[in-house]
């Protein structure tokens, strides 16, 4: 037929209906390929969240496409070319759709390096050509079938999706938020006098805060490690050649088994790399360079697809680390101003022999420099507003699983990995085991449980049991024990005495009530906590009560490393990756983080 003034409505239609089939399939298709939902147990959540993206690209792309059609088969002047216009349109808005650039999904449109990013692209364009294909082609084979069987296939994917949201189960969800490289004390709930965290101070209002939680090591590999198995370091293993032992159960593992939907989103930082087995349970684990405004729409995003099913989302937010531009740390430009906008001096991050951003700081660390008053004053100023912004985004956070009716069922955990030294004892960073890089936020929120405050020492290695208690799901072998007694008022029973802490060179050290015991190459510092809270004026450790505890610990360690088995080994990170730590200030022979 030729294409002109006279081409019949419904021709337009069944060809702007046969392309947004094609284009929303494909969509739905590499949307499914990019959070791996194939191959699943969670396969009733898998076939929702597709049916729910297949369902919204067609929507989506069905006004742009009749537009085009009706331009390619309907224009009464000039119909080559306006017919050549609407193919061009076609398949240039198909490849976008498809790419996840229109509209603009900045989680999930693909870069442009590698294999994988590269065949989305050819996936994409493919699409784009074969949706203009539908739309311009004079004679178009089976273009009625197509057209009716596309329509079937939304109309499937918006009743599938809307049957299949689920109830709610009788088991609570869980929201677990990871903030990386923040210290307890720079939050306003932890008597920081700046305005660092409103939206927390608001959640921490009614949530149960931990006043004395210590992370196991300042680093952020080993640390996740403990906080997604309940193990102190120690006993895990787990290093940059070395990942999960398969013996080893995760808090993903047994929520996924206990039929939560196990979703993550975490930063694109090496330790957080698959390899060392931290995806093991997630039915999604999405990592991204983006800041915590990215993250933070895609995990409401799974939250809307999830729909009322119960959940583990997994939220790690990067943005506090210190940065790879220019400043140390970095933040949106209304923070700094607030934060920082006292200094009206010259220094912005940089100088000429020891660089920018992280880079300055391992300079400084490495001469052994502790800057100026004032300079010093502007560090700290410049990490609490990095705070600030990020506060605003887990506030957005919260404030959308309230919106969605799932706060009232959810067990929310926010915490860090760890803290950030800031020349307190002489370095930048956080390379050492003092109580600015231990001491971590810990808030819990969890139905049924009253706002408090609790003393006691805990550790992120109680994280894993906590949870698992609260939601009525099977205990995994664990070193951390359950703080459900101290969430609902009661005591640990037996008393616990002490949290263990590690340094970078596997040296154990303790907190208790009143002391610590701060491990520092290969030497242990004794501190006496009520009287030096700010560990000034440290004593050798002698052999006694402390040193048989911290040996029967050890001890303890090996023996249950051995009962779960050797974790896995690995190849070092690769160079590329190296490059990338090197620019957060972890070069060397074992970059840390």
């Amino acid at each position: 037929m030729r294409p002109d003034s006279r081409a019949p409505l419904s021709d337009v239609v069944t060809r702007a209906l046969l392309a947004c089939g094609v284009l929303g399939a494909a969509r739905a298709l590499l949307f499914a390929l990019e959070v791996e939902l194939f191959d699943v147990p969670s396969a009733r959540l898998a076939a929702r969240m597709g049916a729910s993206e297949l369902a919204g690209a067609m929507l989506a792309s069905a006004l742009p496409l009749f537009a085009l059609a009706w331009l390619a088969r309907r224009a009464p002047r000039a119909p080559r070319t306006l017919g050549a216009l609407g193919a061009l349109g076609a398949a240039a808005l198909g490849y976008l759709f498809v790419s996840f650039r229109l509209p603009a999904d900045p989680f999930l449109a693909p870069g442009f390096s590698g294999a994988r990013a590269l065949g989305a692209h050819a996936a994409a364009l493919a699409a784009g050509l074969a949706a203009a294909g539908a739309i311009a082609r004079r004679r178009c084979p089976g273009r009625r079938l197509g057209a009716a069987a596309s329509a079937l296939l939304l109309a499937a994917a918006l009743l599938f999706s809307a049957a299949s949201r689920g109830t709610p189960g009788a088991r609570p969800s869980v929201l677990l938020i990871s903030l990386d490289t923040v210290r307890a004390d720079r939050l306003g709930c932890y008597g920081h006098a700046r305005p660092t965290t409103p939206s927390l101070d608001r959640f921490a209002r009614d949530s149960v805060r931990f006043e004395r939680a210590f992370s196991p090591e300042s680093w952020t590999l080993s640390a996740h490690a403990s906080l997604l198995t309940g193990l102190y370091p120690a006993a895990h293993g787990v290093d940059e050649t070395h990942a999960l032992s398969p013996g080893v159960r995760t808090l993903a593992e047994a929520l996924r088994g206990a039929g939560h939907a196990t979703l993550a989103v975490v930063d694109r930082v090496v330790w957080l790399h698959p390899r060392y087995g931290f995806a093991r349970g997630f039915l999604a684990y999405w990592r991204t360079p983006d800041d915590a405004r990215v993250k933070v729409d895609a995990a409401l995003r799974w939250l809307d697809a999830v729909g009322e099913a119960p959940f583990f989302l997994f939220v790690h937010f990067f943005d506090a680390h210190s940065d790879t531009r220019e400043l140390p740390y970095e933040a949106e430009p209304r923070d700094l101003e607030l934060m920082a906008g006292w200094y009206r001096g010259p220094f912005r991050g940089c100088e000429a022999e020891l660089g920018c951003a992280t880079r300055y700081l391992e300079g400084l660390r490495e001469r052994g420099q502790v800057p100026a008053s004032e300079r010093l004053e502007l560090l700290a100023s410049w990490y609490d507003a990095g705070l600030r912004s990020l506060d605003r985004e887990v506030g957005r956070l919260l404030s959308g699983l309230e919106a969605r009716g799932r706060l009232g069922d959810t067990v929310v955990v926010v915490t860090a990995d760890h803290g950030e030294e800031l020349f307190e004892h002489g370095e930048p960073l956080h390379r050492q085991s003092y109580e600015e890089c231990m001491a971590v936020p810990l808030l819990v929120r969890a139905p049924g449980v009253a706002p408090a405050t609790c003393g006691v020492p805990v550790s992120l290695v109680d994280l894993a049991p906590t949870v698992l208690e609260l939601c009525g799901a099977p205990a995994v072998r664990a070193q951390g024990r359950s703080l459900v007694p101290l969430l609902t008022g009661g005591v640990l029973e037996p008393a616990r005495e002490i949290v263990l802490v590690e340094d970078e060179g596997g040296t154990l050290g303790l907190r208790s009530d009143a002391f610590a015991v701060v491990p520092a190459d290969g030497e242990r510092w004794l501190f006496d906590m009520l009287a030096d809270p700010g560990q000034r004026s440290p004593a050798a450790l002698e052999a006694g009560r402390w040193t048989e505890l911290l040996d029967a610990e050890a001890e303890s360690a090996r023996a249950l490393r051995a009962e779960l088995g050797a974790p896995l080994d690995l190849e070092p990170p690769a160079r590329g990756e190296r490059v990338e730590l090197g620019e957060l200030g972890y070069g060397g022979e074992a970059p840390r983080d």
